[in-house]
């Protein structure tokens, strides 16, 4: 019997440890398991908020609409997460920003029609503005050179000013010159009461493969519609002033050969009754025809089909004032003097003398800059100088010699 007993005694033993060897062992595997879901998981949100997949050009459609009177939350679902960027906060992202005024509530109105704008469509990644040497030095040369106007340097990516240390070429702006202001836009509301509000909720613009630069197309034809005035590209160099040029006006682009195809939209001014015609007429093109696939369809051809076909009803070579209804086409000489093709010319000292005469008479210089803004370039330390440091020297004084050994 005590024999017995001994072996079944031993016989319980194993199996219990058996037992509470596979309840340990289990509880083991699921908590690993669950750990890697968890990563798995937090990865997975991650990517979502962060990362901008190239597939997500489809909206989902089963979003429901939503019946209140402001529908921007719901049609917002839609937008891919590429839209996160001009999502618009009066929140800095940390203390040590001044977050600036929105176009809606500034210091300054725009004046109808007599103020100049520059955009700024990138997106900010610390919500700090962040201007390069030739961006200041495009908005010192209109300040500069046009005293009596307002110029306005927007931002579609909510940023401010650092409250401590600000870079020099900011710096030298603020300090120097009453008549530079800048400030964000909310887009979202921003649209409101336009042509364009739809069109902009539905997301559509920002399944662009070239997002800031049609952003920058659709909101400088806005803008324009709104407060009428002269726009400008941070990568053109002012050389007098505005007041003999007429309320509306653009010009010409030419290429090698003198081949004349497009306007270009880097300068703009439109005023009055057929200013606001012709940007509307922009505003309804960009709704009908929007291509986010190719890089000057919504900006410069859109202009050019409006001209052609809708205000000058004749082709760019035979456009004049009395055909355009008012409206002014400049010859390449007068803000695109240098082809697109020879912006190199610019920054080599062997073009120096040719780049000067060819742009002696403009009334602002087109650098082209999107070619060489990446380039560190030094200034010259020889008497020859660069075509830019000639005309920037002159244009914009206070920023060039603020941005030290580059330009």
């Amino acid at each position: 019997m005590r024999f017995s007993n001994r072996i079944f005694s031993m016989r319980f033993s194993k199996i219990g440890k058996c037992y509470w060897t596979l309840i340990f062992a289990s509880l083991m595997i699921y908590t690993l398991s669950m750990t890697i879901f968890n990563a798995q998981s937090d990865h997975r949100k991650q990517s979502n908020q962060f990362n901008e997949p190239e597939q997500s050009k489809q909206f989902d459609q089963s979003v429901p609409k939503s019946k209140s009177k402001r529908s921007v939350q719901s049609v917002d679902k839609l937008r891919p997460k590429r839209s996160d960027c001009y999502q618009y906060s009066n929140r800095p992202l940390n203390t040590y920003i001044d977050v600036l005024n929105d176009i809606s509530n500034p210091e300054v109105e725009p004046e109808n029609g007599t103020s100049i704008f520059f955009l700024m469509t990138s997106c900010s990644k610390n919500g700090i503005i962040n201007l390069s040497t030739s961006q200041a030095c495009a908005i010192e040369s209109a300040a500069y050179h046009n005293p009596n106007r307002t110029v306005f340097v927007l931002f579609a990516s909510t940023v401010g000013f650092p409250a401590e240390m600000q870079p020099a070429t900011l710096a030298v702006l603020r300090s120097n010159f009453t008549n530079i202001h800048f400030l964000n836009v909310n887009i979202d509301t921003f649209v409101e009461g336009t042509p364009v509000q739809k069109f902009y909720h539905s997301g559509k613009l920002f399944t662009s493969k070239y997002l800031i630069e049609h952003m920058s197309d659709f909101l400088r034809f806005l803008v324009l519609y709104k407060y009428g005035g002269i726009y400008l590209d941070t990568d053109v160099i002012v050389q007098k002033n505005f007041d003999n040029l007429p309320d509306n006006f653009l010009g010409k682009e030419a290429h090698h050969g003198y081949r004349i195809d497009s306007v270009n939209n880097a300068v703009l001014g439109f005023n009055g009754t057929i200013g606001h015609e012709i940007l509307e007429l922009c505003l309804k093109e960009v709704i009908t025809s929007y291509n986010p696939d190719e890089y000057t369809y919504n900006g410069p051809k859109l202009l050019t089909r409006i001209l052609e076909n809708k205000i000058c009803h004749t082709s760019l070579a035979e456009m004049t004032p009395k055909k355009c209804g008012g409206m002014k086409v400049f010859p390449p000489e007068e803000f695109y003097a240098i082809n697109s093709e020879d912006w190199s010319h610019f920054i080599d000292t062997n073009f120096t003398e040719s780049v000067l005469d060819a742009t002696e008479n403009s009334s602002i210089v087109h650098l082209y800059n999107h070619h060489w803004r990446d380039k560190i370039i030094k200034k010259s330390k020889s008497n020859t100088r660069t075509a830019y440091e000639a005309i920037a020297g002159r244009n914009c004084p206070i920023v060039f010699e603020a941005s030290g050994e580059n330009i």
